[in-house]
């Protein structure tokens, strides 16, 4: 994760911990880090940054509008779990 992203609580872990205390990280699902839909969720995907294999973004799988990425994206919240190991 970038560094700006983790909570400096969490410098104990990753020293670069850089963001701001309110942040929490979430994990979801169990299986490797590769580019797939997101949780069985075909509107959405997982795509790997190129600099980084281990840092992605969750984009819409085809061009639809923001609120229904929005929509599609939250539509998974149940399913993200905070973990902070």
């Amino acid at each position: 994760m970038l560094a700006h992203l983790i909570p400096k609580r969490l410098r104990i872990m990753h020293a670069a911990a850089a963001g701001n205390n309110s942040l929490t990280c979430y994990r979801h699902g169990n299986g490797p880090f590769v580019p797939a839909s997101v949780g069985g969720h075909p509107d959405l995907s997982l795509i790997l940054k190129p600099h980084n294999p281990r840092a992605g973004l969750i984009t819409p799988a085809q061009q639809v509008s923001i609120p229904q990425f929005q929509n599609d994206l939250a539509a998974t919240r149940a399913e993200w779990v905070v973990d902070e190991t």
